[in-house]
């Protein structure tokens, strides 16, 4: 493995490493655990960046995902880090870069494995750990016979490494291999990061020793089975990250999880929890916290968000029929959060008390800085005034759903950025009128930057005014669903139209927009989707009269 010299990497290419700051020459060196073609995120690389003190952070004013962002960002510019065709979130090295990294490496990285027959470990002085080695991935583990066992040996050869930071395998390991490692991690006292991703067996006992490594910084256990945490995780003080997606088990948090008053990043995305545990407002440090879910019980309201005030990207308050009080709406100060882009609003079960509801909506104002929202079984019977404000620049994409009680909707229409509208389940909508366009004297043209509505559910809905000048000029696709008592609709003119699709309205009587770019309609009257008409080519002259009601073209 280290057989490497500088005469296997162009020249060029060391050079270019050697006029990199002091602190990408870390960050990318670090970079060296990885196997060839691995492809990593850019937000889980820089949390392991955090967790090894990597990120400098020269002005007090400045996050650390901040930094983080411009070094892994400056790394991509020097085309050192390279975006997957395949999937854009995610990165990755050319090998040629790969043997870079592991070069200006040294010892301190270190890549164990089983070699292709399954016989032995990979590398030359694979069997044996340097004592400088600081962070280890495993980049192959025993799956299958006759692998069996391979892991175990992978394991017994870092034993004597006590000077460990991380530990990184990368593959499922076996139940034999789970009790290896359960018996090494006590010597492993300085381990900064551990990932046990996608483990099939993670016993108690394994987790309950993860209890003991009080130096650790980096906790993911991606995927795996655990149904619970031990209390003693709560003990691990340094903690910045905790990582239990996908862990679809996992049905709790440990009661005491506020004492990790250090926790930046808690993943819990794809996990089935009932409650969230109490005092959550002490993790003021928190930067990642994918959904709360909102309790009864005074430690767990909606207020703990109020405390959380570095809160970013991706938000999702459930629960909220379930004692949320507009005073503590307030108090959970969704305004203030203006790191969160993607917030989600979400009501469960029917309400006795619509005015209660929409008090609360009021109260749960977001950031203007909020890109993507969703408000899904609202209660209120009108939605407050500052939804559809124009002063939400930065919005492109808005879910309503389930808002059974509402009896119109709110000015859209003013909402300058909105490229992308989802309105659903609103059973007391009867008509859709001027108030949908909004009354902005400074908006010329009504959604003026929307490419795809869809209207889909609304079992009451019978008309809509479409007779507003310049509205819709770049709707790209335009879909209407479960409209049953709708009889007429659709703008006369879209001139950006590509997509038209009509499902489940027998009662519509339209005429084909003038669209002269519309090349697909779609027409599903019954139970049997009707194949869609496709036309390359229609001119603005075209204008076809469509019945939908036992048939369709």
């Amino acid at each position: 493995m280290w057989g490497l010299s500088n005469e296997n990497i162009p020249p060029a290419l060391t050079l270019s490493y050697y006029y990199l700051p002091s602190h990408l020459k870390r960050c990318f060196a670090y970079c060296a655990i990885f196997p060839k073609g691995y492809l990593f995120e850019k937000d889980g690389l820089i949390t392991e960046w955090m967790a090894h003190g990597f990120l400098v952070q020269s002005r007090g004013v400045e996050e650390m995902e901040d930094i983080g962002e411009k070094y892994f960002d400056d790394l991509v510019s020097r085309s050192l880090f390279q975006q997957s065709l395949h999937a854009p979130s995610h990165f990755s090295m050319h090998d040629i870069i790969s043997d870079l990294a592991e070069y200006v490496s040294g010892e301190f990285c270190f890549k164990l494995g089983i070699n292709e027959l399954g016989s032995g470990l990979e590398g030359e002085h694979s069997c044996t750990l340097p004592e400088r080695t600081r962070y280890l991935s495993i980049t192959r583990a025993a799956l299958f016979p006759p692998y069996t066992g391979a892991g175990r040996r992978i394991f017994r050869s870092i034993h004597g490494v006590h000077h460990l930071r991380a530990l990184f395998p990368l593959y499922i390991f076996g139940e034999a291999d789970i009790e290896t490692l359960n018996d090494i991690l006590p010597n492993l006292k300085r381990l900064r990061m551990l990932s046990l991703c996608h483990p099939k067996d993670t016993s108690s006992q394994l987790l309950n020793s993860i209890g003991n490594l009080k130096h650790l910084r980096h906790l993911d256990l991606y995927g795996t089975s655990i149904e619970r945490l031990p209390e003693n995780v709560c003990t691990l003080y340094y903690l910045q990250s905790l990582l239990l997606g996908e862990c679809r088990h996992l049905m709790e948090l440990p009661s005491n999880i506020s004492n990790l008053v250090n926790l930046q990043h808690l993943d819990i995305e794809g996990t089935n929890l009932k409650e969230m545990p109490p005092k959550m407002g002490k993790l003021t440090k928190l930067r990642t916290l994918q959904y709360y879910i909102v309790g009864k019980e005074s430690g767990s309201s909606i207020k703990e968000l109020g405390k959380l005030s570095h809160l970013r990207k991706k938000l999702s308050i459930r629960n909220l029929r379930d004692g949320a009080s507009a005073q503590d709406a307030l108090d959970a100060n969704l305004k203030g959060k203006k790191k969160i882009e993607e917030l989600r609003l979400i009501w469960d079960g029917n309400t006795d008390d619509t005015q209660q509801e929409r008090e609360v909506l009021e109260k749960l104002e977001p950031s203007e800085n909020v890109k993507q929202l969703a408000i899904n079984g609202y209660g209120g019977t009108m939605f407050p005034g500052w939804l559809g404000n124009s002063s939400f620049l930065n919005m492109v994409a808005l879910t309503l759903s389930g808002c059974k009680n509402c009896i119109s909707l709110p000015p859209l229409g003013q909402l300058p950025s909105l490229e992308e509208l989802h309105i659903e389940g609103f059973d007391d909508v009867v008509a859709v009128g001027s108030e949908f366009y909004g009354s902005d004297p400074s908006m010329e043209k009504p959604f003026k930057s929307l490419k795809i509505l869809k209207f889909e559910g609304m079992r009451n809905w019978q008309e809509w005014n479409t007779d507003v000048a310049g509205a819709f000029p770049h709707l790209a696709k335009l879909l209407i669903a479960g409209c049953p008592e709708l009889t007429n609709g659709l703008p006369n003119h879209l001139s950006s139209l590509l997509i038209l699709e009509i499902q489940a309205c027998p009662q519509l009587v339209v005429s084909i927009p003038e669209a002269p770019l519309l090349t697909e309609i779609n027409v599903k009257v019954t139970q049997t989707f009707i194949p869609s008409q496709r036309w390359n080519a229609l001119s603005d002259e075209d204008c076809w009269q469509v019945l939908l009601a036992r048939y369709a073209f």
